[in-house]
């Protein structure tokens, strides 16, 4: 015995809170347009894809406002769907970025224009 004194050590419960950052923003800043045919778990990588752009432009552009994905499908054949992705990011005092690719895969073109808008925006910084 340890003089009255239990031997087992004291654990303190700290709960963990989420710092308010870009998960709980994604909603707000992100807005889809024209993915009313895609099916959920598509849609689910398409938000997963966005979002983790998102976080690296927000590294790139202080001040990001909102984030427009639109998506028109240009041929509608089964199995040969081509999909032409629109992007356009607005940034702080008003300066907006677009983007617009046309593809057969639709991921890739997401993240093409996202790509396209992120060099931009890099140029701009450095110059």
């Amino acid at each position: 015995m340890l003089c009255g004194h239990d031997a087992t050590p004291q654990l303190f419960y700290t709960p963990f809170v989420k710092a308010r950052g870009m998960a709980n923003d994604f909603s707000e800043k992100v807005e889809f347009s024209g993915f009313k045919g895609i099916d959920e778990p598509a849609m689910a990588d398409v938000q997963a894809s966005v979002k983790k752009k998102l976080k690296r432009l927000a590294e790139v552009c202080k001040g990001i406002e909102k984030l427009t994905v639109q998506l028109k499908k240009v041929h509608a054949l089964p199995r040969s769907e081509k999909y032409e992705v629109h992007t356009r990011l607005i940034v702080a005092k008003g300066k907006a970025y677009t983007s617009t690719i046309t593809d057969y895969n639709l991921l890739f073109a997401i993240e093409a224009t996202l790509e396209n808008i992120e060099s931009e925006a890099c140029k701009e910084r450095v110059l």
